[in-house]
């Protein structure tokens, strides 16, 4: 986009100039229009307790809940759940290869 530096007069054209883009750890908090260019605010950050629920971008700013035993429980059991489903899988194929070698071996 674009802001207007000066206003058109009875002899010259208004001059706009592009907006600025905010840099690292910064998002767009207003500005690129009418005659404002882009105002950028640094980025908050989760506080002790919360954590990122969306990340800090060039246009949004970081957004942050409220960690609690709820939230977290179901992604350490999933994980745990998966773990166990591997390891009994694989304990599974061993025993069914060591049964088809020495079925095998005897033969």
């Amino acid at each position: 986009g674009e802001y207007e530096t000066s206003a058109c007069t009875g002899s010259t054209n208004t001059q706009c100039t592009s907006c600025s883009t905010c840099g690292s750890g910064k998002y767009k908090s207003g500005g690129c229009e009418d005659s404002t260019n882009t105002q950028c605010t640094t980025c908050s950050s989760c506080e002790m307790g919360k954590y990122e629920i969306i990340a800090c971008t060039p246009s949004t700013n970081r957004a942050c809940v409220l960690s609690t035993a709820a939230t977290t429980t179901p992604i350490t059991l999933a994980t745990t759940t998966t773990a166990t489903i591997t390891a009994s899988q694989s304990s599974t194929q061993l025993q069914s290869g060591e049964g088809h070698s020495s079925s095998s071996s005897s033969s």
